[in-house]
């Protein structure tokens, strides 16, 4: 297990999450992050592992463990709950350690009080107590989102309500999320939108689609791109190869290759001349670009450059801080650029409990040490984890080295 453990440190301990259960089936269609109001789901609990790492429990922010290394698999906590797989299966854990034991094949992981889980190959919901409030019977399913959840039947999709009740019979092709009152739908290989009754408010027509952000959504027909408002009207002209989501009143746009941003009237504030840029646009004013498809850096909603493309990878920003990699090790900065945690680390993967764009975030680093001039009394890699909160500080830390044998006796 050591050999593999830092690449098993970016997720959950395993991470066999319902990433599958759940991958999007059109891959141009982004899915936005939601930032519903702060919800206080209890003290904040950090997946740790034990010296052998082979076990899973739980530290609070001073670094005290509350639930002990016992699991043989476990995620992070979500909406105050934690999968913990034992004997090969799994359930899950609240913050007081109490367990509820599934005996399920895949982790669950709740949202809005709910989790997906399967059986016999059926996907239905069940609840923090255990109880299973829709019964299996779908063949695939998504987290709830503005009270609708997206199933499918027979090859079709449709939307539940969390009593289970078919609101909108499976009958499309493909849709997404509910996002501001409205879905995108596909209808023999053409986009329109549904109201949250199923009546079709935009018939299907176009190519290509994406959910509503400030007002707005994409379209797109013979390989060009525009924007439509909740009537359907086209308020800009189809001009643009590719127009992600409007996040701060601006969307990245992308034209012979070159990424800028527009306005709502399609007009381009910042002229396309990056050769990519982060599909979630500004960010709390800042977009994340890339410079000669190599250094990736920071402008403002001016266009000026704030933090210089320099970076061989880089995240958004998340309460304040960036992940950001230089000659293949990774590290944190600040929005000014600043180091907060120098590029040193294998993996650095960011921890947030909720969608909650206000919830607290902390980092998981991890870096290995194979080299035996380093570490001559051992055979194995010495493997350094940490976790950090949103400022850098060290909340806990273990080292993991497996000793080099005894020699035998004479």
């Amino acid at each position: 297990m050591v050999a593999n453990a830092l690449a098993l440190l970016s997720v959950s301990c395993k991470d066999k999450s319902q990433e599958a259960a759940q991958q999007t089936e059109h891959e141009s269609l982004p899915i936005l992050a939601r930032s519903p109001a702060h919800r206080d789901f209890g003290p904040t609990l950090l997946r740790i592992w034990d010296l052998s790492m082979e076990h899973c429990g739980f530290v609070d922010l001073k670094g005290k463990i509350v639930i002990e290394p016992q699991w043989e698999d476990a995620t992070d906590f979500r909406e105050g709950y934690a999968a913990v797989q034992q004997k090969g299966k799994w359930g899950w854990v609240d913050k007081a350690g109490l367990h509820i034991d599934q005996q399920l094949s895949k982790p669950v992981e709740f949202h809005g009080g709910l989790a997906l889980f399967e059986r016999d190959g059926k996907t239905g919901f069940v609840d923090p107590t255990g109880k299973v409030v829709i019964e299996p019977q779908w063949e695939l399913a998504w987290d709830f989102n503005e009270g609708l959840a997206k199933v499918k039947r027979n090859g079709k999709w449709g939307w539940i309500d969390k009593s289970g009740k078919v609101v909108i019979e499976p009958r499309w092709e493909y849709m997404f999320d509910f996002q501001e009152g409205l879905a995108g739908v596909n209808e023999s290989g053409k986009y329109g939108y549904i109201d949250n009754n199923g009546r079709v408010v935009i018939k299907p027509q176009w190519d290509d689609a994406s959910v509503f952000s400030e007002g707005l959504a994409r379209v797109c027909r013979d390989k060009k791109c525009g924007l439509i408002d909740k009537t359907g009207k086209l308020v800009t002209a189809l001009e643009w190869d590719f127009i992600w989501p409007f996040s701060e009143k601006l969307a990245p746009v992308v034209r012979e290759g070159k990424w800028g941003f527009a306005d709502k009237s399609g007009k381009a504030v910042i002229e396309p001349q990056w050769d990519n840029a982060s599909e979630n646009g500004f960010q709390n004013g800042l977009a994340v670009v890339n410079r000669n498809d190599r250094w990736w850096g920071c402008i403002d909603k001016s266009g000026k450059v704030i933090i210089e493309p320099q970076f061989e990878e880089m995240s958004d920003f998340l309460a304040g801080l960036a992940q950001v990699k230089r000659n293949g090790k990774w590290g944190l900065i600040d929005r000014t650029g600043r180091m907060i945690t120098s590029p040193q680390w294998d993996t650095c993967t960011a921890y947030r409990e909720s969608d909650d764009g206000n919830a607290a975030v902390y980092w998981l680093v991890a870096r290995e040490l194979a080299d035996k001039a380093e570490q001559p009394m051992f055979t194995g890699p010495h493997i350094i984890v940490k976790w950090l909160d949103s400022t850098g500080k060290e909340i806990w830390s273990f080292e993991h080295s497996k000793p080099s044998p005894s020699p035998a006796p004479n």
